[in-house]
């Protein structure tokens, strides 16, 4: 039988363990795919949140190394990181972002038509209010113009 030693097993568990964070980095990419299929952004947009997303791979990195390693960047990390990140973007990414873009296109579909139907109900009455809301506040302001010109005349007069 052949024995391994316990350094090898140890390097070895932390390439899975680094194979796993590139997997979780790709996964927490995928909810920002899955927002931009659901939801168009701009380019500005996108480009926040792609630098938002970059700061935070930064620090969870960081945070791997500092404490897998003692903060050491050593090439196997790095390699079980990209083959972790490489797997699951071929593997299991197009699937998945496809999956959940389709159940909540169809979820949309299906809560989006009653609401539809309850915000055409509930605007007929918040549009009229708005309509008389808007008339009373112009004859409010006029009247407000017109108390403040007497105050003037009355104040010159002083």
């Amino acid at each position: 039988m052949i024995e391994i030693s316990p350094e090898i097993s140890g390097e070895a568990l932390m390439f899975l363990l680094f194979m796993l964070a590139g997997i979780l980095l790709i996964l927490a990419f995928d909810l920002f795919r899955i927002l931009r299929r659901l939801i168009p952004h701009r380019t500005g947009v996108v480009a926040v949140e792609d630098m938002l997303y970059c700061i935070g791979s930064a620090i969870f990195i960081f945070i791997m190394l500092c404490r897998e390693n003692d903060g050491a960047i050593r090439g196997f990390c790095m390699l079980g990181m990209s083959v972790g990140m490489l797997l699951c973007n071929y593997a299991i990414s197009p699937w998945l972002v496809k999956g959940i873009v389709k159940v909540f296109k169809k979820l949309f579909q299906v809560v989006g038509k009653p609401l539809r139907a309850v915000f055409r109900i509930v605007a007929v009455p918040l549009r009229f209010l708005k309509g008389k809301i808007r008339r009373l506040l112009r004859k409010l302001q006029k009247t407000l113009k017109k108390i403040r010109k007497t105050i003037r005349m009355v104040l010159c007069k002083l």
